[in-house]
C-alpha cells in the first residue's frame, strides 16, 4: 500500500543483499522489465473507510441531519446498485459502468469570466456527450447537483432539468453535494464506477484521513474533463492541471492512467516508484521505478 519512496530510501535499498536497479517506465502504458504495471482496485477496507471518511465530513457540516441523509442515500444506492446488478446478471446483460456526474463542477467549469455563470446548456452538452462515449448496454448515469440548481427555474433551464429527471438526484440544501457523487462511487459491488469531476483531488481531510484508499480511488475512479476548442489538442488539456479558463465547447473526457503509481510485485520483482519533483507531472512521458 506504500506510493512513492524517497531518494534515500531507494539508495538503502539499493544497496541491500538483493539486485536493485532503475528503469524508466512510460506513464501511458505502465510496461517494465518485468510486465505490465497494474491499476489497483480498491478493496473492501478501501472502501469503507472512505465511506466512514464522508460520514465525518457530514457531522461536521453545517446540516445537523447530514449523517442521516448521507447515510440513507447510501443505504439506497447500495440497494439500487445490488437489485441492478442481479437483475443484469439473471439477464445475461453486461455489468453496469455507473457514471456519476458532479454536475455542479461541470456547470461552472470555465465559467469563471465576466459573462459567466452557472451554465445548464454546458451541463446539458456534456451529459449528451457521455452517452456517447460508454456502450449502451452498460452506461448507467447519475447526475448530482445541489438542490439550488433545479428548483424554482424557468424556460429553457427549467426544460432541461426535466429532462434529466431519470437519472438526476438533487442533493438538499445545506449539505455538500460532493459527499454524495463521490458516496455513490463506493458501493462494494461495484467495480465500474466513476466519477466525472475536476474537484476531486481537493478533499485534503479524505487525504489525511485515508491516504491510500483515497489515492487509490483518485486513480481509479475519478475521470478528468475539459471543454476543448476547435483546433485544442484534447490529450494535452487533459493532462494539464492548474487553473481553469474559459471553456470551449466541446466536451472531452479523460481515462484513468492505466496503471497504479503504488508499490507492487509484477512477477518475481517488486516495483517501487521512485519519488521526485516531477513525480506529479503527468506530461512527462516517463518516470523512475527501482526495481
Amino acid at each position: 500500500g506504500a506510493f512513492e519512496i524517497k531518494m534515500e530510501t531507494a539508495k538503502a535499498l539499493e544497496s541491500g543483499p538483493w539486485r536493485a536497479r532503475y528503469e524508466r517506465v512510460d506513464t501511458d502504458e505502465g510496461v517494465t522489465s518485468h510486465g505490465q504495471l497494474r491499476r489497483l482496485a480498491l478493496d473492501s477496507d478501501d472502501k469503507a473507510a472512505l465511506r466512514k471518511a464522508l460520514l465525518d465530513r457530514a457531522e461536521a457540516g453545517a446540516r445537523p441531519d447530514g449523517v442521516r441523509l448521507l447515510k440513507e442515500f447510501g443505504e439506497r444506492w447500495d440497494e439500487h446498485v445490488h437489485e441492478d446488478s442481479e437483475k443484469r446478471r439473471r439477464e445475461g446483460r453486461k455489468p453496469a459502468v455507473r457514471v456519476c456526474v458532479d454536475g455542479a463542477n461541470v456547470a461552472w467549469y470555465g465559467q469563471n469570466h465576466s459573462r459567466g455563470g452557472f451554465s445548464h446548456a454546458q451541463l446539458d452538452h456534456a451529459m449528451s456527450r457521455l452517452s456517447q462515449l460508454f456502450d449502451d448496454e452498460a452506461y448507467e448515469p447519475t447526475l448530482f447537483l445541489p438542490r439550488k440548481h433545479v428548483k424554482r427555474l424557468h424556460g429553457h433551464r427549467r426544460k432541461l432539468v426535466e429532462s434529466w429527471s431519470s437519472f438526476l438526484i438533487d442533493v438538499p440544501r445545506g449539505v455538500d453535494d460532493d459527499w454524495f457523487w463521490m458516496r455513490a462511487t463506493l458501493s462494494d459491488e461495484s467495480e465500474h464506477a466513476f466519477a466525472v469531476t475536476n474537484d476531486a483531488a481537493r478533499d485534503h481531510h479524505l487525504a489525511h484521513v485515508a491516504p491510500r484508499a483515497f489515492r487509490r480511488w483518485l486513480r481509479r475512479h475519478v475521470l478528468r474533463f475539459e471543454f476543448a476548442r476547435d483546433g485544442d489538442d484534447a490529450e494535452v488539456l487533459l493532462r494539464t492541471k492548474g487553473g481553469q479558463r474559459s471553456a470551449g465547447q466541446h466536451f472531452v473526457l479523460g481515462e484513468p492512467p492505466a496503471f497504479s503509481t503504488e508499490c507492487q510485485r509484477v512477477g518475481d520483482a517488486w516495483l517501487l516508484p521512485l519519488q521526485t519533483k516531477h513525480s506529479k507531472d503527468w506530461n512527462r512521458r516517463s518516470r523512475t521505478w527501482l526495481s
